[in-house]
């Protein structure tokens, strides 16, 4: 059986499609696990409906401790063999569950498929494996693994199936202390138990975007650090599943790339524009990477010189002139 864990906080205008869509579902053998983050809306009395209309679904009615707290008091709760978790503004297919339950194999650890933004929008591309197949993580395959994370694939908790016993038997959780990265952190956790992974080349989850208001688009002013602590997590793994060899090396210097120039042009929006918050940024030892692979990024010459060489002076000086 299948546990399907929701999430719930205020989402009374989407509740009702997200949970008609799991009760859809053509593979039948499931438990829906709705927990109320403490709503201060509708949503508490429409998870109740939704209970008292299919047995298959449960509600936990708890105060409000954010996305990661209903998640973990989910995990808790759950009696399937797999875990897969679904945001309470989203939606899937009928085929959600039954084209990942159709891959399931005893030596995989975790399945994965894939996502589309909703509504979908002109030239949009979703995210989706290559194609369906199983692989060892491990440096003859890194290439596939890298193709996961490069879609996007490996850093929300959706679109997949976890092993239940593998999340009981080594306690893990979401960090309810961090506000971005705690699904990474949670999936590269989880990545340290896998040996292989099984991909499903659908994008069967409806992933919606809900305005500026979301988490995912707030603004945070020590937004760098979050996004570096969440490269060293990537990095790491690398390095201690023998994978860090050029092909990762070059994977994980784009991101660094990314990272880098996204915090430095963050400077004009933070409260306090102080010369140390540029310092910080190029003082990480990891500059180095970046001299190695300076064609990982596409971004202007002066800048990129101004990254290798570490010259705060002249970030700080260009965006002063601006002001």
């Amino acid at each position: 059986m299948i546990s399907i864990i929701v999430p719930v906080y205020n989402a009374e205008s989407f509740l009702d499609e997200c949970v008609d869509s799991i009760v859809q579902q053509c593979y039948t053998e499931f438990e829906c696990i709705l927990v109320d983050d403490g709503s201060i809306d509708r949503s508490g009395a429409i998870c109740d409906q939704w209970a008292e209309r299919d047995s298959r679904i449960q509600v936990i009615h708890k105060q409000n401790g954010g996305v990661s707290n209903a998640r973990n008091v989910g995990i808790e709760r759950a009696t399937g063999d797999y875990l897969t978790f679904i945001d309470s503004d989203d939606l899937v297919a009928p085929t959600y569950l039954s084209d990942m339950v159709s891959v399931i194999n005893e030596n995989s650890e975790l399945f994965v498929s894939g996502f589309i933004l909703y509504p979908i929008k002109p030239g949009y591309r979703p995210s989706i494996p290559a194609e369906q197949c199983t692989f060892v993580v491990d440096n003859v395959h890194i290439q596939q693994f890298i193709q996961l994370n490069e879609q996007s694939l490996l850093y929300g908790p959706v679109a997949k199936l976890y092993r239940t016993s593998i999340v009981r038997e080594n306690g893990l959780k979401f960090n309810p202390q961090l506000s971005l990265g705690e699904d990474l952190h949670f999936n590269y956790d989880y990545l340290k138990y896998v040996n292989q992974i099984t991909t499903v080349p659908k994008a069967n989850y409806f992933y919606r975007e809900v305005g500026d208001a979301s988490l995912s688009n707030k603004y945070r002013d020590n937004l760098f650090d979050l996004s570096y602590e969440q490269w060293q997590v990537i990095k790491n793994f690398y390095v201690t599943r023998d994978m860090w060899n050029g092909i990762s090396k070059r994977y994980v210097s784009h991101l660094l790339w990314a990272f880098v120039y996204d915090g430095i042009f963050e400077f004009p929006k933070r409260k306090e524009n102080s010369y140390h918050y540029l310092e910080n940024i190029l003082s990480i030892p990891e500059i180095t990477y970046l001299k190695e692979y300076p064609n990982e990024y596409h971004c202007a010459k002066w800048i990129k010189f101004a990254i290798i060489h570490r010259c705060t002076w002249i970030f700080y000086l260009y965006f002063m002139a601006k002001k």
